[in-house]
């Protein structure tokens, strides 16, 4: 199995003006900096949550189809395209009536409709392709203010450690407003 993005996200779950706002800056100075941690507190947070947060494509490849298929990093958006090697090596689609897209599923999957059955890919490592569209239409509360807390905090504390601070991998309360959104795949 496989999974890579093959279409980054065009935007950031929080803007430069709500992370100004959050670390007080009124200036411009430090807008770059503050754009760097907000795309970092993203993709910790996107990797914490396993889920996409913006909009972005991820192709899957298998080494065969099974009865209900995971999709890592939703929440799916859409199905862009479902495609196998047959045995020649050529593309096939898979056809539509073969499957069904579980989106009340969490994480989301495509199933076998039970009439049907899979076509027979060819012999070879990851004949079985999908490639699907992630993220949320808006990204829950919870998890933005997740983001604006870790980037206040990176803001503020620049050194990876803090002289008679305590030290922890993530502040507690930005972990506790993303436990119940975790994907556990």
């Amino acid at each position: 199995m496989g999974l890579k993005r093959t279409v980054e996200p065009s935007d950031m779950p929080v803007t430069l003006g709500e992370a100004k706002a959050q670390c007080r800056v009124l200036h411009d100075d430090e807008d770059q900096l503050l754009e760097d941690l907000i795309a970092a507190a993203t993709s910790m947070v996107e990797d914490y949550l396993g889920r996409s947060l913006t909009t972005q494509t991820w192709r899957l490849t298998l080494d065969a189809f099974s009865d209900a298929i995971i999709l890592p990093r939703g929440p799916v958006q859409s199905i862009a395209s479902f495609t196998y090697l047959d045995a020649s090596g050529a593309s096939q689609t898979v056809p539509g009536a073969t499957y069904a897209f579980d989106a009340d599923a969490d994480p989301q999957a495509v199933r076998r409709q039970p009439s049907a059955s899979w076509p027979q890919p060819g012999d070879r490592i990851n004949p079985v392709t999908i490639t699907y569209v992630a993220g949320y239409s808006v990204v829950p509360a919870a998890i933005r203010q997740a983001i604006l807390m870790l980037v206040a905090t990176w803001f503020a504390n620049r050194e990876t450690l803090l002289t008679g601070s305590i030290v922890a991998e993530m502040p507690f309360s930005a972990m506790a407003l993303l436990e119940n959104h975790r994907s556990f795949v």
